[in-house]
């Protein structure tokens, strides 16, 4: 089996100081993502994905019981794969590995833990985006909290269409945003998220300096 120099910057305990990324409840793809290519890069990957199961310990030559010699390999590049795995795992990720003793098994066992965890955050971030409005926060605020939503979706690998963004963020803005929303939808139906919020905030901006300027109503009566 062919494994990297060791004068490579990832080889040996180097590459315990590549893995960024901890798996937890919320970042289960990003993690497959970032695991995968490690297991790739030292010749790993096999172990994970099931193309390389262990071979039989003993194997029976001339009538004789004999340790097999493809063993042993096997079962150091699979401890190698497991110290990679059990590394890469949070306080809260490392207990759905336990009891499984080969790479392959635990990393089906992460995977059966948390990729319906994903599909179950995917599912509540997008309830959030179509759900979110600004109510009494101002635009910018509303923004930042949209936009944490956005992002965090692309992250775990569910990137929001563009047309999609600004229909939600329309729609957050509310009925106090409904004549400037009609207007530029009108004017450019194209227009990207970041120039939504930059109009919007504009618009409030200007809203606010029109209604400051107009006398109170005590000093209007008198």
């Amino acid at each position: 089996m062919a494994s990297p120099s060791s004068s490579d910057p990832l080889s040996n305990n180097n590459i315990f100081h590549s893995i960024q990324i901890r798996l937890t409840s919320s970042n289960y793809l990003v993690w497959a993502n970032q695991m995968t290519s490690l297991f790739e890069y030292q010749d790993l990957l096999s172990h994970i994905d099931g193309t390389s199961p262990a071979p039989p310990k003993t194997i029976t030559s001339d009538g004789k019981t004999i340790e097999n010699h493809l063993f042993k390999p096997w079962k150091d590049a699979d401890r190698k794969a497991v110290i990679l795995l059990n590394s890469s795992l949070s306080e809260e990720s490392f207990p759905e590995s336990i009891g499984f003793s080969t790479a392959r098994d635990k990393w089906t066992a992460l995977t059966a833990a948390y990729s319906n965890a994903l599909i179950e955050r995917v599912q509540n971030l997008r309830d959030q985006l179509h759900s979110i409005a600004k109510g009494n926060s101002t635009v910018a605020d509303f923004g930042r909290r949209f936009k944490a939503i956005i992002d965090h979706l692309a992250a775990i690998g569910h990137p929001v269409d563009e047309s999609d963004k600004t229909h939600s963020f329309f729609r957050g803005l509310g009925p106090a945003f409904e004549t400037f929303s009609i207007a530029l939808r009108a004017a450019r139906p194209n227009i990207s998220l970041r120039d939504l919020q930059a109009q919007a905030e504009n618009h409030e901006i200007f809203s606010l300096s029109v209604q400051g300027s107009q006398p109170p109503t005590t000093a209007f009566s008198a």
